[in-house]
Formats: C-alpha cells, sequence, structure tokens
C-alpha cells in the first residue's frame, strides 16, 4: 500500500481520481469537484499531487 505521511486515505484517494482525469483528458472535472465528492478541501489535492513531485499532469507534455 503506498502511503505519505501526514495524508489520509480519502486525500489520497481523491488525488489518484484527479491525476487519473487529468491523464485521461477530463480537464472539466476540478479539484474542487473531486474533494467534495470525497469530503476533502481541494487544497488537500493540490497539496498531495505537490508531495507526489508528479512532473506533470498534462498527457500531451513531451518528457523526452
Amino acid at each position: 500500500s503506498y502511503r505519505l505521511p501526514g495524508t489520509n486515505r480519502w486525500g489520497l484517494l481523491a488525488t489518484a481520481v484527479y491525476v487519473a482525469c487529468r491523464y485521461l483528458g477530463r480537464n472539466d472535472i476540478t479539484q474542487t469537484r473531486i474533494a467534495q465528492r470525497f469530503g476533502v478541501t481541494e487544497v488537500t489535492v493540490r497539496n498531495i499531487v505537490k508531495r507526489m513531485k508528479i512532473p506533470s499532469i498534462d498527457p500531451y507534455v513531451n518528457y523526452g
């Protein structure tokens, strides 16, 4: 199981859903909308994205 110290499972799950939506090109699904569904704040989602050090959640960015 993947853990980030200081995070709860709902925040981590909300972040995973947000990142997956972004990779799938679903830009209409916002941090706010996902956070509300999972009962966390959008700041929680944003902070976990930063802590996971995801270089970019834009599927069209060339990493090469």
